[in-house]
């Protein structure tokens, strides 16, 4: 999403968005919180490499409702959400 997301023309609703918090441009986090001024019913997904606890924190405080860790390979994500049961392993 981010910036590309405002530019592009759009194809119908979007029922779901993934953001990474390290986008470049508009970052993740300014994406999440532009997504609830928005549209706050929209489900955003904060999915990033950095699974330190500021970026947790800061992603579901802004209303993301999870935040998934990528991992390399078939490692085990950490998940962080509201309500909501991540999978065991995220493919790469």
């Amino acid at each position: 999403m981010g910036v590309n997301y405002w530019t592009l023309p759009k194809a119908g609703p979007i029922h779901l968005a993934f953001v990474d918090p390290s986008m470049p441009v508009m970052d993740g986090f300014e994406t999440i919180a532009a997504l609830r001024e928005l549209w706050p019913d929209l489900p955003a997904i904060a999915f990033s490499f950095n699974n330190s606890d500021q970026w947790i924190l800061k992603a579901m405080h802004l209303g993301a409702r999870g935040y998934i860790v990528k991992t390399e390979g078939n490692g085990n994500p950490f998940c962080a959400g509201r309500g909501s049961r991540c999978a065991p392993t995220v493919a790469t």
